[in-house]
């Protein structure tokens, strides 16, 4: 394991937004650098339903994701929590070259000392072109994994 510092949590409550707006939210703070985002179901003051929206990031990418947050969100303000660690398992990005349909594909595997994680775009992209159910193609890719290990 190793020790991450410089993160920052981000998170703003949200009253006034749909879950397809905060999805789409999502998808853009970790296509700008957030390392991870996620949502929280909450009720806010006067029993309203609302949602806690959380970032985590470096400290250099704070100001820029705190910004996105509030254009995306609405919001007006955004809470700044420092992280004062993070504890990471190491882990390495492979390619699973594998046959399918006839084709060669390549599929990403995040492969840690705990897991091996396909990546779920990859997974995503062979099982839209193949026109086959994505866990398919994961078990595929995980099958392929496994036998390149046993050799």
């Amino acid at each position: 394991m190793k020790k991450t510092k410089g993160l920052i949590i981000l998170e703003t409550n949200v009253d006034d937004a749909t879950p397809e707006e905060l999805s789409y939210s999502i998808e853009k703070l970790m296509e700008e650098g957030a390392m991870d985002a996620y949502i929280i179901p909450i009720i806010m003051k006067k029993g309203r339903l609302g949602f806690l929206l959380r970032a985590l990031c470096r400290e250099e990418l704070s100001e820029k994701i705190a910004k996105l947050i509030t254009q995306e969100t609405g919001s007006l303000g955004v809470r700044v929590l420092e992280v004062k660690e993070r504890y990471e398992v190491e882990r390495e990005i492979a390619e699973v070259g594998f046959e399918i349909n006839g084709e060669k594909e390549t599929c990403r595997v995040k492969i840690s000392e705990v897991s091996a994680k396909p990546e779920f775009e990859d997974l995503k992209r062979i099982s839209k072109k193949h026109k086959i159910p994505l866990r398919k193609v994961r078990e595929k890719v995980l099958e392929k994994l496994k036998a390149s290990f046993q050799n």
